[in-house]
């Protein structure tokens, strides 16, 4: 690997919270084979958002081991993570679109109609709507 993704890497590992931020958007962006590895673990991280730009690093990646990290995140406490994987994981085409439809029954109503509104619905994504418990909207506020 060059140098300059040596430094990220290394960055991914730092203290600093913003640091392994910066590091997860660049190596996102790079999107080198040879990072996924990290990426995955930053998956992991404790902050949020080096969560979510990892998991665009691993999606933009691509591979099995992409698809279950990105399926890893899906369960994550925060909504913007959830939703960001959900978003990447369709970005990777049409052989993730079964994996996508757990995702679509995520509890807070953003979530749903965020990953809706970004995937291409499937027959079977629709029957799963149609069948649901919960309104897939918010439901409008008593006046």
């Amino acid at each position: 690997m060059t140098p300059a993704i040596d430094d990220l890497l290394e960055a991914l590992e730092d203290v600093d919270d913003a640091t392994r931020e910066e590091a997860a958007k660049a190596l996102a962006e790079l999107g080198d084979p040879g990072t996924l590895e990290a990426l995955l673990q930053a998956c992991a991280d404790d902050f949020w958002s080096v969560r979510s730009l990892a998991g665009w690093g691993v999606a933009k990646i691509g591979g099995p081991k992409a698809v279950e990290a990105l399926i890893g995140l899906f369960n994550d406490p925060i909504m913007e993570v959830r939703n960001d994987a959900v978003v990447a994981m369709a970005k990777l085409g049409e052989s993730t679109s079964e994996r996508l439809i757990g995702a679509l029954k995520d509890e807070r109503w953003r979530v749903r109609w965020g990953n809706f509104a970004r995937t291409k619905p499937s027959p079977r994504s629709l029957n799963c709507f149609a069948t649901r418990r919960r309104p897939f909207v918010k439901p409008p506020a008593p006046r």
